[in-house]
């Protein structure tokens, strides 16, 4: 199977790959601070093949840093597992908190989302060494990028069409950024409409560290029209935080917020047409711009409802 990375941006030229198997990396410690950054002079090819399992997160010398490990983590990492575990785990966070949610995943039950995707010099797979809830977390990993293009690796689920209020949440953990420049968007939510108009609704990292909501406009056979939006709760690093983005109907507006506390506040989103919207959900880092020095995120808990 090949993944081939697109020259348009974000998502853009990347083959679906599906039943990818979740891998765990519990043996060793995430990069230890979230302004550092790695000298690697590897360089970025233009595809790559995966053998049915998404690629191994650990750098080729196998040498992460060992750093302090948050509250949450467990005092011993569990054994690696190849696969998702089976069944959800007794009291686990879609267990307790889930209910009502039409799609949940806190990466401790059965593999459910619809595409697995992950390009050259990125690296997407469960970990034990962060979570928000026990066990589990999503963890994107980037090498260093020295040519131009993207790195990239993220899940995505199709939530099909919704003419009601819904709000997609999940946990985040900016663990790595550049020290001197760079671009990210680590999450994206998609909506589209009946005349053919996509909008791409992603939060964007930039180096020096700033976060934004980009609204990326698409409509149907035009070139894509970008707008920023300072967030007004800013996104912390090197702990976890909760990103919520809320869309209602009549008249249509967005509103996300950090932690509780509004950062995007009724953005109107008028220019969709039709009373139902396809949704999707993507979650991981769909964008990294070359040249680039490492980035890692992780994720927990994600809901819709």
């Amino acid at each position: 199977m090949i993944l081939a990375v697109g020259a348009g941006g974000c998502f853009s030229g990347l083959v679906d790959v599906d039943g990818l198997a979740d891998t765990t990396r519990s043996d060793a410690s995430p990069p230890s601070d979230a302004a550092s950054s790695s000298d690697g002079d590897a360089s970025e090819s233009d595809a790559t093949e995966v053998d049915g399992a998404e690629s191994d997160a650990s750098p080729t010398d196998g040498s992460w840093p060992d750093v302090p490990q948050p509250d949450s983590q467990p005092e011993e990492a569990g054994d690696a597992l190849e696969d998702s575990p089976e069944t959800p785990d007794a009291g686990g966070w879609c267990e307790t908190q889930g209910a009502g949610a039409l799609f949940c995943d806190d990466f401790e039950g059965a593999v459910v989302w619809d595409e697995y995707v992950v390009s050259a010099k990125a690296h997407l797979e469960l970990t034990t060494a962060f979570s928000s809830s026990p066990e589990h977390a999503l963890e994107f990993h980037a090498d260093a990028l020295t040519q131009e293009g993207t790195g990239e690796g993220y899940r995505a689920k199709s939530m099909g069409a919704f003419g009601q209020e819904f709000t997609l949440s999940y946990e985040l953990w900016v663990e790595q950024v550049p020290s001197a420049s760079g671009a990210a968007i680590p999450s994206q939510l998609i909506l589209r409409d009946s005349a053919g108009l996509e909008l791409r609704l992603s939060i964007l990292v930039d180096i020096p560290y700033d976060v934004s909501l980009e609204v990326e406009s698409r409509p149907s056979g035009q070139q894509p029209a970008y707008s920023n939006y300072p967030l007004a709760t800013m996104l912390p690093t090197g702990q976890w935080a909760k990103v919520e983005y809320s869309v209602s109907p009549a008249p249509r507006k967005l509103s996300v917020r950090v932690d509780g506390s509004p950062a995007i506040t009724d953005l109107a989103l008028t220019m969709l047409d039709g009373s139902d919207l396809e949704t999707e959900i993507r979650i991981g880092a769909c964008y990294v711009e070359a040249p680039s020095d490492p980035w890692t995120f992780l994720y927990d808990n994600v809901s819709f409802r």
